[in-house]
């Protein structure tokens, strides 16, 4: 799988970048059905893992931190969140809710927690990484404001009708099953990459804790 490639690289980038301060977290309910997959996340320095019934309690947690980060107004450090194949978890699907309710003790879902964090979440260093496996899932599972919040976008090979609607440009339906395209919407430039390959355990135990 080209995301549980990507990802522990990923995640190893991320932690230079933010030093131990950072906090890294890992929504993936398939994590130890992979154990190579496992033990590269499990190399990167301070990266969490809750299991799928702990995701509600950490949602709840970075909701707060949320509130307290946008009422205090004070610079804290970085909070990534990241969710592989959020199409697969369905507790974190986002559906528009036109009802009202006066009852105070309603609880909060995590998915409306989940989109509040993608559209909020940036301004107060939390951040969220996801992937979806099409355009239709996207769909499905981000609300219509929360997909245009994705400032970066990774898009692997699709019809060229579905690659305008994510970034403006058909580029993606000439990929083949080697390339991806990367897109700033910043810059609007759209550059063609080729994905890492499934890095060796050897390099991880090699750079594990740098």
């Amino acid at each position: 799988d080209v995301v549980e490639a990507i990802l522990p690289i990923a995640l190893h980038l991320l932690r230079g970048q933010l030093g131990e301060a950072g906090r890294l977290i890992l929504f993936d309910p398939n994590l130890q059905s992979n154990e190579a997959y496992a033990s590269r996340i499990k190399s990167v320095s301070g990266v969490e893992t809750p299991d799928a019934n702990e995701f509600d309690k950490i949602l709840a947690e970075l909701n707060d931190e949320l509130k307290s980060r946008s009422e205090g107004g004070e610079s804290r450090s970085g909070i990534f969140v990241i969710v592989p194949s959020l199409h697969r978890i369905k507790k974190l699907r986002f559906e528009e809710d036109f009802s009202f309710s006066m009852d105070e003790e309603d609880v909060v879902k995590p998915a409306t927690v989940f989109n509040d964090l993608i559209c909020e979440g940036p301004s107060w260093g939390i951040h969220i990484i996801t992937s979806l496996d099409s355009l239709n899932n996207v769909n499905r599972c981000l609300g219509r404001k929360a997909v245009g919040e994705f400032e970066k976008k990774v898009l692997f090979q699709m019809s060229a009708t579905d690659s305008a609607s994510l970034i403006d440009s058909g580029a993606a339906a000439g990929l083949g099953l080697s390339r991806a395209a990367f897109y700033d919407e910043s810059t609007e430039v759209v550059e063609i990459f080729r994905p890492y390959a499934e890095v060796p355990l050897s390099w991880w135990e090699r750079h594990s804790g740098r």
